[in-house]
């Protein structure tokens, strides 16, 4: 059985509302999560690249558990 014309374009009405409504908070996340990786890589940069450098080579004597 058919839906009575009035129906059917409130249906679409709402189904693109919906739609422009997720596609806006994507494009939100996305533009959130690539100005935090702008913010890591250009603002805090030195201070990752300082912190893996000390954390690259950790040298500890650790003394043989036998004997």
């Amino acid at each position: 059985m058919k839906r009575p014309p009035k129906e059917t374009a409130e249906s679409a009405r709402r189904i693109g509302r919906r739609s422009l409504v997720i596609g806006a908070s994507q494009l939100a996340m996305v533009g959130v999560l690539g100005w935090r990786m702008r913010s890591m890589q250009v603002e805090e940069g030195e201070i990752y690249r300082t912190l893996a450098e000390e954390n690259r080579i950790n040298m500890r004597l650790i003394p043989p558990s036998r004997g």
